[in-house]
């Protein structure tokens, strides 16, 4: 819960904050000639607004309101009086001040541009917030400083281009290019070579992320295993009984020194003792332990520390930390993670789950208030279902963890394990997170994990994992959360070529999808695509039964004329009459070509024309092959087997009695019954009707064939 103080000269704030203290506080400036009932009204409405927000966030929106104390504490002013037209004059005045104050001044020159429009960004959302609630009138227009439009690169079209053939020189004017120049050759294939390649790369770079980051993680629970084994090794009864003996020696050696057998395991096992069941270690490093007997003779002597150094490196061994110093090798040793370890996992899960954004990932509890795990098995999909909070939307973002995110989940429960209970014994609220952290200086909740992935204090992530990374084409500039997550949208919708289905795997709405995740260059492309596509059906359809109907199209050949015909009209779901024209168009054209149908066939993709006879001979067929006297047969040219006949007939039969229930989907249905349904069951009922004449017709051939054979014998 956010709170304020109003003191003598500032403002204080609390805010509820992942660290040691638990709270963050601001300190704002208290304008002279500010009164105190408005400073109490304008604190208490940030405090209300800031409700919904994330922390980072509110702290942004503290800030934002630091900056509007600061103007009028530096030009005299006070605050307007609640929906007063005086405050007009204030927020210009201070969006001049914001331009042109002398704060913007500092040793190394100006502020940058982007910093002056990122902080007033800033102050505009807490300006239109005050507007919702009626603080400021809702006709006083808020000065922006929006980013200037720049046109894409023009080198950006080799990019785009450079799946097109480069056109031959043309040394006479009077030639005219021939019609392959002249062409959208995209449009006889399915997706777009430079879409599909740019699919396959953007999955590429996801699957090597993803791959790095698990050899990582499993190497971070291998150590976890090896550490845990040596703790083990050393039971509680005996570690009581030497302490409460006081004597730390065997054969006049420390008992914890590397050079005994067993020091090491020693060495381990009193840690754990000492930081999870006293609690006299509130950090696990060599300062934290001097202040216990039993480590005084280690902490005083070098030659013991470097000794047990060289020790714990060969014994965690290629499963040590990736750092020179000792002690994130020694705390996963002792089964805790380092912020890069949680930066492993989050990045799978992130991969795996995009509908977790980083932030929320980043602060996501493993249990609830009552302290009861969050996670639950769904039977129906076999899955467990984790989620995290989403305090901006007011929700929280429920995903079916895959296989994979699946024991990276249960593996990252049991490491944070001990941190949780340190916590718990520390009277910590944060015990409840996800990700735990454990440092020299501390245990909690990890506040580096944005950070770690690309840092440059330490050992980052991406340093630690660069081997396997730069043979991705992974760059240290895309290696992020908010990447990794964000190129699942693009996959989705490089895939289906929707912003719903983008939406649909981040969770978010198609105008955030359009605005945030959706490269301008790429939505261009794309709807030049469509309206490329929604043309060619034009002309098309407009030149049907023309001698020109192949020269006026995107074709070449009439091969590739008709692929584009049967595939636009299988893909599509819309009823305006271009579509059901191109889907009468299509069914005439599988008639009289039945090479064409049976390639449909192979790519399993079938038009099927709604007449009784084909229908009846189909569940005549299907009926007949039952028989086990019938030899099994295979068509040579096509590859199509009774048992893709038989697999149609039960197809159609479903559909019939689907097509029955109001509550059935009416995707499917529309699918495979075609533009009407009532006409398909019309059709369906004729063809069963016709079967069972066909069938007497056959029953009489079979007995006379009988009859034939037996007058022969």
């Amino acid at each position: 819960m956010i709170s304020f103080n109003i003191a003598t000269g500032h403002i204080l704030f609390q805010l509820p904050w992942q660290n040691k203290k638990r709270c963050r506080e601001m300190e704002l400036p208290r304008p002279p000639l500010a009164s105190e009932t408005s400073l109490m009204s304008i604190c208490n409405e940030t405090i209300l607004i800031c409700q919904r927000f994330a922390n980072l966030t509110k702290a942004h929106r503290i800030n934002a309101l630091k900056r509007i104390l600061d103007f009028a504490n530096a030009e005299g002013k006070g605050l307007p009086e609640l929906g007063s037209s005086e405050w007009r004059v204030f927020v210009s005045e201070h969006y001049i001040y914001h331009l042109s104050h002398p704060e913007k001044f500092n040793k190394k020159g100006d502020k940058k541009l982007e910093t002056i429009r990122t902080e007033w960004r800033q102050v505009l959302l807490l300006y239109k917030n005050l507007k919702q609630r009626h603080i400021i009138p809702l006709d006083i227009v808020i000065p922006t400083m929006k980013q200037p439009i720049i046109p894409d690169d023009e080198t950006s079209a080799d990019v785009l281009d450079s799946v097109e053939e480069s056109l031959w020189p043309l040394t006479n004017v009077d030639d005219l290019w021939p019609k392959t120049y002249l062409v959208d050759k995209s449009l006889n294939i399915s997706t777009d070579k430079f879409l599909d390649k740019l699919q396959s790369d953007l999955e590429t770079r996801t699957q090597t992320i993803v791959l790095a980051c698990e050899g990582y993680w499993d190497n971070v629970v291998i150590c976890h295993r090896i550490g845990e084994s040596l703790i083990n090794s050393i039971s509680v009864e005996k570690i009581e009984a030497v302490l409460a003996s006081g004597d730390f020696y065997i054969n006049h050696r420390y008992i914890a020194d590397a050079q005994n057998p067993d020091g090491a395991a020693w060495f381990l096992a009193m840690i754990e003792h000492f930081f999870l069941r006293t609690g006299e270690l509130d950090a696990i490093s060599y300062k934290a332990m001097e202040k216990i007997p039993f480590f005084q003779p280690f902490c005083t002597n070098s030659y013991m520390q470097a000794r047990m150094v060289k020790e714990l490196r060969k014994i965690a061994g290629d499963y040590g930390a990736p750092t020179q110093t000792i002690n994130e090798t020694l705390n996963r040793l002792l089964g805790y993670l380092s912020a890069r370890d949680c930066g492993a996992a989050a990045a799978i899960l992130a991969a795996e789950n995009p509908k977790f954004n980083p932030h929320a990932l980043r602060t996501a509890d493993y249990l609830s208030g009552n302290d009861k795990p969050i996670h639950y098995y769904n039977s129906a999909l076999g899955r467990l279902m984790w989620s995290v909070s989403k305090p901006r939307a007011i929700s929280r973002k429920v995903s079916a963890l895959p296989p994979r995110s699946h024991k990276i989940y249960v593996e990252l429960v049991k490491a944070t394990m001990k941190a949780r209970i340190r916590l718990m014994l520390a009277g910590d609220i944060n015990y409840r997170k996800m990700f735990l952290t454990s440092t020299y200086e501390w245990v909690g909740l990890s506040s580096s994990l944005d950070q770690i992935f690309t840092t440059k204090l330490g050992v980052s992530l991406y340093q630690a994992l660069e081997k396997e990374l730069t043979t991705g084409d992974i760059s240290r500039k895309i290696f992020t959360l908010k990447r990794i997550r964000g190129t699942q949208a693009l996959i989705s919708f490089l895939k289906e070529g929707t912003y719903q289905a983008a939406a649909n795997t981040l969770g978010n709405s198609i105008a955030v999808i359009i605005v945030r995740y959706i490269p301008k260059w790429l939505k261009q492309r794309w709807n030049v695509r469509i309206l490329r596509t929604f043309q060619t059906k034009l002309i098309v359809l407009a030149t049907k039964g023309k001698p020109w109907h192949l020269a006026a199209s995107d074709f070449l050949t009439e091969n590739d004329l008709f692929n584009f015909i049967i595939r636009e009209a299988a893909v599509s779901v819309a009823s305006d009459p271009i579509s059901i024209d191109l889907k009468r168009y299509a069914a005439e054209l599988t008639e009289d070509a039945v090479h064409h149908l049976i390639e449909r066939l192979v790519n399993h993709k079938v038009i099927l024309k709604l007449d009784a006879a084909s229908l009846a001979a189909i569940f005549l067929f299907s009926e007949i092959r039952i028989s086990p006297r019938i030899k099994q047969f295979e068509d040579v040219t096509s590859g199509i087997t009774e048992e893709s006949i038989t697999t149609l007939a039960r197809l159609l039969h479903c559909a019939y009695d689907i097509s029955k229930d109001p509550s059935a989907n009416g995707t499917i249905i529309g699918n495979i019954a075609g533009l009407s349904v009532p006409y398909f069951q019309a059709v369906y009922v004729e063809a069963l009707e016709l079967k069972s004449k066909l069938a007497k017709k056959i029953v009489k051939v079979d007995a006379l064939i009988n009859e034939l054979k037996s007058c022969q014998k």
